[in-house]
């Protein structure tokens, strides 16, 4: 019964008059036997400085920046090796390490036993357990007793293959393998090829030489500078217990799965194939994603700076995307470019009918007639094959094809395609370089791909409850190895005294005591958390981490992008995958992450970011050449622009509000937006870039590069800002001299009024203040407060700026007050103008009107200098109301009028 079907096409047919015309894919299907997939394109080279029996998987793009130690990258995230005892080999977050692509890794599992290293290269098949490190006892016999299974065993790289290695461990009794590296990794600016200081550029992939297939047991590689470490410790017949376990996130009722393949990738295929039944009845257990691996073509010197495609026929827009060609002839078959675009064409029907409830039996159905069908060189890319098997699997033709040449960006053109460049972006973060290759819940399957393997993954995420029939198949691994419980109790003993946080347990090794971490902290006492975060998957697929908002990208259907601004941290990336490594400022949403250096761009602009070498974006959150087409995506969600009457529209939620001095107009309140941060403007269209209060007071900040003058606290009005050149008013919100008149700012509902500007076009008297030449100093000008009033409330500072925020007199005039939290010294006495003010730190005048940051006046003198010096030798200094009054009282003291 193992039949596929073949299609020939009919006659074509006039139709009948009445009868509707028929779709020239309409195909009739012929039974015949199911051909075996070509061998796969992608091929193991021996590397020319290590035994040929040591595999690398050649990979066509650059080592992303997370594959550590290229080949070598720290596991924890889908694997985990650690040392127990002797405490002094424990490492925070365990050994960096690398995996083999054969053998049984128990998901979920781990695996705690002694270690022991052979004093053989265990390329014979006879393994002698009497001999290695730590020496054992003597039996009666006088020999060494043999090592005490289930044992992990290290062996050092060399002379046979990986697998043979592994393969005569597991007959020694074995429950695992290290191999401990013989080759240093090479530093940063050092050479392989350095006769005198050999070294890797990149470690070995441990790849299967083809024989595996019998291998039951994980293996794992070691650093050199970490194996010789532990094999000294070993040949001084000191005990070793070590770990290896293979976690899986908290169960949940629905496991997330990902497999990266390619439409020639025979083992990724084979893979599908086989597993294609245990997808559909996982059914809303599991929810599948699948990728295709395309390699950057830019990356790889595909594309010129002219934008022309550099590689011939392996790429598609213009060099932009690229693959390898299957069967190694540029000038016929299958080229790299049919590749990419029949992974586009997956990609697409993946979007329309399977990432909505992760099963997507079309997709399924389609791949697997695709390759009973049109996977031959001559087949391919024939259109009338495709049509039909799109057909047969109940796929509307029109949809996909509008997917592929349209919606997704086509593959023509010299533009970017945002499904292709989406999957270029998520395998360098993901450090996908070998294809197929898995995740189950973010964690990559180490060992051998099989359908076993991977449902035993996906159903040990699952929680009891929500475990469908299908997982009852799963064969368990090899006991007595594997621990799927908690660690021995005898590890755990109850009298341990610290006081570990957030569920960690308290551990005791010899004298020494230590908290045993769960995932997510880490620290001393499991103190500190690991930067982690809630998952949401988008309708297409889309993962947005650390609880990012998936957004509708404006002006698509069915796009989504991930809003980092909805976390409540300070997070960004195509996925708010990156946690900020620096802020510029105390507004948490001006950050850089990746090591980027906070910097000013230009005048007036918000902070930005000097981003490293590999990095681009506002934050440095894309990798280079990842930044999505149209970000950032400037369009506001219609539930928060709310359009006046007027025509004003008021952004960043902020509610349009009737204006009290002008009738049937409106101004936007700020401060009512339910965002997290803070706006100003005439439609609250900027954003705080600093906050000046202790407490983070929303009403207090500064936008468009401004510096809070002081920090005020819960209880006081806003500090004010001292803004760039370009740019004034309360909250540096107004370009300079482009204040409405009578403007109502949308956080105080202060009135600015229309700025004075003065001759020199430097300083500008706010809130009616008058500009005064100095009468000390020629062209210099100041501002006269005293006709700084805006209804009952005064103003005074260099520019008149700051509001009263205590009155010293209880009846207008109102010429005695502080501002800027100041306190009246005394109430004022009748004939008196002003009493003085005990000011806040950071203040200083007697009005608080001036910050001990701020120049002050030519002479260098600040207001309370000038005023100490006229309490004592000039009556008058006590009725001056402002600066300029003071200024020309002591001038005309000293003689200069």
């Amino acid at each position: 019964t193992d039949y596929v079907y073949e299609y020939t096409k009919p006659p074509r047919r006039t139709p009948e008059p009445s009868s509707p015309t028929q779709d020239p894919t309409d195909y009739i299907y012929t039974r015949f036997p199911r051909r075996t997939p070509e061998p796969s394109y992608y091929s193991l080279y021996p590397t020319p400085t290590q035994e040929p029996t040591d595999f690398w998987w050649w990979n066509p793009t650059p080592q992303p920046s997370s594959y550590m130690g290229g080949g070598f990258d720290n596991s924890s995230t889908s694997s985990y090796v650690q040392i127990h005892v002797p405490f002094a080999l424990f490492k925070p977050g365990g050994y960096n390490h690398m995996s083999s692509l054969f053998g049984v890794f128990p998901i979920g599992s781990s695996i705690r036993s002694n270690l022991f290293y052979a004093d053989s290269d265990l390329c014979d098949r006879n393994v002698d357990t009497r001999k290695g490190y730590p020496i054992r006892p003597l039996d009666r016999t006088g020999e060494m007793m043999p090592w005490p299974a289930p044992f992990i065993l290290m062996v050092d790289r060399g002379n046979c293959t990986f697998v043979t290695k592994v393969r005569h461990a597991q007959q020694s009794g074995a429950a695992a393998v290290v191999i401990a590296n013989n080759l240093c990794q090479c530093a940063d600016g050092a050479s392989c090829y350095d006769p005198e200081n050999f070294c890797e550029s990149k470690g070995p992939i441990m790849a299967d030489d083809g024989s595996g297939s019998d291998i039951s047991i994980p293996s794992v590689m070691m650093f050199k500078q970490d194996a010789d470490v532990i094999k000294a410790e070993l040949r001084e017949n000191n005990s070793i217990l070590m770990e290896l376990s293979w976690p899986v996130p908290k169960p949940g009722d629905r496991v997330k799965y990902e497999v990266w393949t390619t439409p020639t990738d025979t083992v990724g295929l084979n893979f599908l194939l086989s597993f294609e039944e245990f997808a559909l009845a996982l059914g809303d257990s599991a929810h599948f994603t699948p990728h295709m691996y395309i390699f950057d073509g830019i990356g790889a010197g595909c594309r010129s700076d002219s934008g022309e495609n550099m590689c011939f026929n392996l790429c598609t827009n213009s060099g932009r995307y690229c693959a390898t060609d299957p069967d190694n002839d540029l000038e016929s078959g299958i080229s790299g470019a049919d590749v990419v675009i029949e992974s586009l064409r997956r990609l697409c029907i993946w979007q329309l009918y399977g990432q909505g409830d992760g099963i997507g039996r079309e997709w399924w159905s389609y791949v697997n007639g695709f390759n009973e069908l049109c996977s031959s060189p001559e087949m391919f890319s024939e259109m009338e094959c495709i049509y039909g098997v799109l057909k047969m699997s109940g796929i509307k033709i029109e949809e996909v094809e509008q997917c592929v040449e349209v919606d997704s960006g086509g593959w023509e053109s010299e533009m970017r395609n945002k499904l292709l460049e989406t999957e270029v972006a998520v395998a360098q973060r993901q450090g996908v370089n070998i294809i197929p290759t898995a995740f189950v819940d973010g964690r990559r399957i180490q060992g051998s791909l099989s359908a076993s393997n991977m449902l035993a993954a996906i159903c040990s995420g699952l929680m009891v409850g929500t475990v469908p029939d299908i997982c009852s198949s799963v064969t368990p691994g090899p006991s007595p190895y594997f621990y799927p419980t908690p660690e021995p109790t005898s590890y755990f003993p109850p009298f341990c005294s610290l006081d570990c946080w957030n569920g960690g347990t308290c551990i005791i090794f010899g004298n020494m005591e230590r908290c045993a971490c769960p995932d997510g902290f880490v620290g001393e006492f499991c103190e500190q958390e690991v930067f982690s975060g809630a998952v949401e998957i988008c309708p297409d697929g889309h993962r947005c981490e650390n609880e990012g908002l998936c957004v509708e990208v404006p002006n698509t259907m069915g796009s989504y992008y991930c809003n980092c601004t909805a976390s409540g941290d300070s997070v960004a990336g195509l996925y708010c995958e990156y946690k900020a490594t620096s802020f510029c400022g105390q507004n948490p949403s001006s950050f850089c992450t990746n090591n980027g250096l906070c910097e000013m761009r230009e005048p007036g602009l918000q902070a930005g970011c000097s981003c490293p070498v590999g990095y681009e974006g506002e934050h440095c959150q894309f990798i280079m050449g990842t930044t999505p087409v149209g970000w950032p995506y400037d369009a506001v969600p219609d539930s928060l622009v709310e359009t006046c009457p007027d025509g004003l529209v008021c952004e960043n939620g902020s509610l349009c509000t009737q204006n009290p001095f002008r009738e049937s107009t409106y101004y936007c309140d700020c401060s009512m937006t339910e965002l997290d941060s803070s706006f100003a403007g005439i439609s609250c269209e900027h954003e705080a870039t600093v906050y000046c209060s202790v407490t983070f007071s929303r009403d207090s900040f500064c936008t468009n590069g401004g510096l809070c003058l002081s920090l005020t606290d819960e209880n006081e009005a806003h500090a004010g800002c001292a803004c760039l050149p370009e740019f004034e008013g309360y909250h540096c919100e107004f370009a300079r001299g482009m204040a409405p008149d009578d403007w109502i700012d949308g956080n105080t509902t202060q009135s600015v009024g229309d700025p004075a500007m003065c001759p020199d076009n430097e300083m500008s008297c706010l809130h009616g203040g008058q500009c005064i030449e100095s009468p000390i100093m020629a062209g210099e000008y100041f501002c006269d407060c005293a006709t700084a009033i805006d209804g009952d409330v005064p103003y005074s500072g260099l520019n008149c700026e700051y509001p009263a925020s205590s009155l010293c007199n209880s009846e207008p005039p109102f010429t005695s007050f502080c501002t800027n939290g100041g306190a009246c010294i005394s109430v004022v006495p009748q004939g008196q103008v002003h009493a003085g003010c005990r000011c806040l730190e950071g203040f200083e005048g007697s009005f608080c009107q001036l910050s001990t940051e701020q120049e002050t006046d030519p002479f260098g003198l600040s207001d309370d200098d000038i005023s100490s010096a006229m309490s004592t030798v000039y009556e008058p200094w006590k009725h001056a109301h402002t600066i300029v009054e003071a200024l020309v009282a002591f001038a005309g003291l000293l003689g200069f009028l």
